[in-house]
């Protein structure tokens, strides 16, 4: 009113000026309202707002199901890349069907045939997971010379202290000590894995070929060597006085003095090669995966043998 005033009428404020200029004034109210009522969507109808708010809700619906749908596969994906890295480790591993090392000593060995008259085709030495690495790189060593010769390497000692007292002892030949030999056994599935059959999943078998009995200087032993009732053997002609009813048997206990003949162990001085190493055998999956993460660039063949464990 007060700009029609001053525009239109020289400001004339007198109440007969404003009246005349109402329908002016309601004009252009009018023309002016209706413009910014339009621009700025003013009155609109609630429904008409519920509408855009259900379909805003129908929108991040949509959105959240596609985002569902996303994490699905990229889940499907995982498994799948999951599996196909397990055959890949699977395939790494098995490079024959056999148990058999790609290693082949000759069949007309005299250590080798005289052992497999009697079933026997190697030699096993049992130890924890951790102690591969260091054996792959080392060889196994004595007793006496291990904690010498790896003063940087961290041993798991799996054996048992009492026992392991007793070998302090001289073998009544050599007239060593029992701990300045390899302890092998001839069957691993003996007293001491039973002692450790809640570690079955970190264990190993270490298999080693008989060949080894041809160069280096050697004991058998009838069972445990740290018992005083054990007796020894220098030559393969002692293989025939090892107890082979119990060593061949399903289980020790139906035989007089069969837990400490099942232990009987070739003792090999000093140390073994890695050359003489023909597999790794191993209870679990864990072990397997742990063994392929740590001794990748082996050569030695690792297998999940749980026939051979408790």
């Amino acid at each position: 009113m007060f700009l029609n005033q001053l525009l239109f009428f020289g400001l004339c404020l007198n109440p007969i000026c404003l009246v005349a200029a109402m329908p002016h004034v309601l004009f252009i109210t009018v023309v002016i309202g209706t413009w910014i009522n339009k621009n700025n969507k003013w009155g609109k109808k609630e429904t008409d707002i519920t509408g855009s708010m259900n379909s805003a809700a129908k929108k991040l619906d949509s959105l959240a199901i596609k985002a569902e749908s996303y994490a699905e596969k990229l889940k499907r994906d995982a498994e799948e890349l999951q599996k196909q890295q397990k055959i890949r480790h699977i395939q790494a591993r098995a490079k024959n069907d056999t148990k058999t090392s790609a290693k082949t000593f000759s069949s007309d060995n005299k250590s080798v045939s005289t052992f497999a008259r009697y079933g026997q085709n190697s030699l096993w030495h049992i130890t924890h997971r951790e102690n591969i690495p260091g054996i792959l790189k080392h060889g196994l060593l004595c007793n006496s010379s291990l904690t010498k010769a790896i003063e940087s390497e961290s041993i798991f000692d799996i054996s048992d202290p009492g026992v392991q007292a007793n070998r302090e002892k001289l073998d009544p030949i050599y007239q060593r000590k029992i701990h300045d030999y390899v302890p092998l056994y001839i069957n691993p599935k003996n007293p001491m894995m039973f002692k450790k059959k809640e570690n079955l999943k970190e264990l190993c078998l270490l298999e080693v070929s008989l060949e080894i009995l041809n160069y280096h200087t050697f004991l058998l032993s009838d069972g445990n060597a740290a018992s005083k009732d054990t007796k020894f053997f220098n030559s393969l002609d002692g293989v025939k006085y090892l107890p082979w009813a119990v060593l061949n048997a399903d289980y020790w206990s139906d035989f007089d003095d069969g837990k400490r003949k099942r232990c009987s162990e070739v003792l090999i001085s000093s140390k073994i090669e890695p050359k003489y190493f023909l597999a790794i055998h191993v209870y679990s999956e864990e072990t397997d995966r742990y063994l392929y993460s740590v001794t990748g660039n082996s050569k030695i063949n690792v297998y999940q043998s749980k026939d051979m464990f408790f």
